[in-house]
């Protein structure tokens, strides 16, 4: 699954978010504590390649998809930058019979990304029911972006007839055509679409989990979590925008529960439930201008609810006396729409950028894991530690 807005990780077996979206979970829940006083670092990675990601229809889309326009006269003429220039070129493919509205050509887009994402986590037993975790993630992200223009036939007439007439406005026409998402990027006070790399780190997350309740075959753990806005959050002035944070803090609990179906507890089956509440906060947006052209040189300070997330799941995992463990489980999460404050523009276009932000995700998962925890515990392993595939 290729995911644009970024990724999952994971400490005490559940996940860390580097921004707001829903991530695809890639390890499992479990009531298992540390002994007080052990201390269990854990070093997890993920590394992806994406280039589509989920369109407001909930169908995949590429990435570059957003930078395929129709690109009219009027686009190619506002990019000169100088009115002279601006009122020249209308006025002469005016006098060849066509309109400013009328299609220059299309331009396309082709983004992907690699990203590879470490995350160091450290754990420790305060109690022997209670441990609490802190996980730092370390985000480095390859952007590699092309932008280009497929002219129209009238386009080829112009610049074909302006080459004859005007040379020195045909190559300046034909530089913006050429480079026409750019020049109105530029125009609207974006920065341009063009490769790059990020290294930053994620948003910080700190988990503790409190095992309530056990006997011979059962256990009843409550995980609490807090995450802080340390990773860069979305920049409004990035067409392209790759944030490793979503700037604001957000809380949750849940309750998970394990059952052994076994006395050699072997066999564990396994399920969870929790909410995740996002707090409220202000960040600087771009308001669309309409619903098919997200592009706009109007931006605002805005109040931002984010939406909360309530997530469930189930597993299941065989143990095997030395440490190897198999699992399987599925997962459900749900984020509830984002909602900004209205400003001084039109309501419609708030509106408009709260489309399709409420999301919804099942997600089966496989895992392959070796752990000294268990081992640790009844005296047959000098270091805790875990390794998960």
């Amino acid at each position: 699954m290729r995911i644009f807005s970024l990724l999952a990780l994971v400490v005490l077996n559940g996940s860390v978010a580097l921004a707001a979206d829903l991530k695809a979970p890639f390890d499992f829940e479990s009531t298992l504590v540390l002994p007080r006083g052990v201390r269990n670092p854990r070093f997890k990675a993920l590394v992806t390649y994406m280039d589509e990601k989920f369109g407001g229809s909930g169908g995949a889309e590429p990435l570059g998809y957003r930078l395929n326009k129709n690109i009219t006269w009027t686009d190619v003429a506002e990019g000169a930058g100088d009115e002279a220039k601006k009122a020249q070129l209308l006025g002469y493919i005016r006098n060849m019979g066509l309109s400013d509205g009328d299609s220059a050509g299309n331009s396309s887009g082709i983004v992907n990304t690699y990203a590879n994402v470490k995350v160091p986590v450290l754990a420790i037993g305060v109690t022997n029911k209670f441990t609490l975790a802190v996980a730092v993630p370390i985000v480095h992200v390859e952007v590699n972006a092309d932008t280009g223009l497929v002219r129209s036939d009238a386009a080829q007439s112009v610049i074909s007839k302006l080459n004859q007439d005007d040379p020195d406005l045909a190559a300046d026409s034909t530089r913006k055509l050429n480079d026409a998402v750019n020049s109105k990027l530029r125009r609207l006070g974006y920065q341009p679409i063009q490769s790059k790399t990020i290294n930053n780190i994620g948003d910080i997350k700190a988990v503790g989990k409190y095992r309530i309740y056990e006997n011979a075959r059962n256990a009843l753990a409550i995980k609490s979590e807090v995450t802080f806005p340390s990773g860069a959050a979305p920049n409004a002035d990035e067409a392209l925008d790759i944030p490793t944070g979503d700037g604001a803090f957000s809380v949750g609990a849940g309750l998970i529960a394990d059952h052994w179906l076994d006395e050699a507890h072997a066999w564990r089956t396994n399920a969870y439930a929790g909410y995740i509440a996002q707090l409220p906060d202000h960040l600087e947006r771009r308001l669309p201008i309409s619903d098919t052209d997200s592009l706009s040189a109007d931006k605002e300070l805005l109040a931002r609810d984010r939406g909360d997330i309530f997530y469930s799941g189930a597993a299941v995992q065989y143990d095997f006396r030395f440490g190897l463990n198999l699992s399987t489980g599925y997962s459900f999460q749900y984020q509830g729409p984002i909602h900004y404050g209205d400003g001084r523009f039109a309501a419609y276009r708030y509106r408009l950028l709260e489309a399709n932000t409420g999301q919804a995700l099942h997600a089966a998962t496989v895992g392959l894991g070796f752990s000294t925890v268990e081992m640790y515990k009844r005296g047959a392993f000098k270091v805790p530690f875990q390794l998960n595939a």
